[in-house]
């Protein structure tokens, strides 16, 4: 008698529930958000977070796809205080890019995750999903997916504001990372037994830093910040662009793209599972996915 013999290779297919805060948007945006979702066969939460104004938008989705939508009502701004001497208190609007932070916070405690299977923040507008995300293989001793952009910190203006801007806030922070690739933070994946370690390490340091107290968008540079510093105390990967799960293309070489049976794929063909920022290429390629697209992509 022969015993049948397995090698497990140490990978494990994610159970995904994802979390987008996204409001102020035409219907096209959230039909083409959860559509191009639940067209690849996910079957995960959707955990849409939006504002009292915006359900009317949503209410001219089609039935069976606004069936398959968690919607999180939550208020259209959020205000901070801040005491700054006995006679100076200031109240100030949060940025709604640092505010979503405070949103999953909150809904996150109320409401907890199980803890085996995985969350992923990321934002709306920009994002297409082209595979089912929860097909891609994890390593199981992996607490968090950290997704890099092409572009290295000191060449991108932008990112180099966000860094001086936590800079300015954290001066007797470290900061020897400016020579590294910038750090995405509109798609972040968790382990639920590690959202903690994420989710509220976030939000204390960019409200006990005065991040949240301007109208710069400050949570690229915070997450940038406490990635290379090693600051969220978990087992993080870091992801880059060539691994095609997640695919963001605003600073990446267009021409390594091809468009392949109306989706985007890299220059040998491979689909990534999610594509950010798709709406960075040039317009007659939007115009042509458009037009064989079940969905508006312009």
């Amino acid at each position: 008698m022969s015993l049948s013999y397995y090698e497990w290779n140490g990978y494990i297919n994610m159970k995904l529930n994802i979390f987008s805060y996204v409001t102020g948007y035409d219907t096209k945006i959230y039909e083409r958000f959860a559509g191009s979702l639940f067209d690849t066969g996910f079957d995960g939460k959707l955990f849409l977070f939006v504002n009292k104004k915006d359900l009317t938008t949503l209410s001219k989705l089609d039935k069976s796809l606004l069936e398959k939508i968690s919607i999180v009502k939550c208020p259209e701004y959020m205000i901070q205080s801040r005491h700054l001497s006995e006679d100076n208190d200031i109240k100030y609007r949060i940025h709604p890019q640092n505010f979503r932070y405070l949103l999953y916070l909150g809904f996150l405690q109320q409401y907890k995750q199980p803890r085996y299977e995985y969350s992923f923040f990321c934002d709306a507008r920009d994002l297409l999903f082209q595979k089912n995300p929860n097909e891609y293989h994890i390593d199981n001793d992996i607490d968090m997916l950290i997704f890099q952009e092409d572009i290295v910190i000191k060449e991108c203006i932008y990112n180099t504001a966000f860094m001086q801007h936590v800079k300015d806030q954290i001066p007797d922070g470290i900061y020897d990372y400016i020579n590294k690739k910038a750090i995405c933070s509109g798609t972040i994946l968790v382990k639920n037994e590690a959202l903690n370690k994420f989710i509220v390490k976030f939000c204390e340091y960019m409200v006990d830093n005065n991040l949240d107290n301007s109208s710069i968008i400050t949570d690229q540079g915070l997450h940038t910040y406490l990635v290379y510093n090693n600051l969220y105390d978990c087992n993080y990967k870091i992801i880059t662009n060539e691994e095609n799960f997640v695919k963001t293309i605003a600073m990446m070489d267009h021409s390594q793209l091809q468009i392949i049976d109306n989706q985007i794929a890299d220059k040998n063909g491979v689909v990534p599972y999610i594509v950010h920022q798709y709406d960075r290429l040039d317009r007659d390629t939007i115009q042509k996915l458009s037009c064989k697209s079940k969905y508006d992509l312009t």
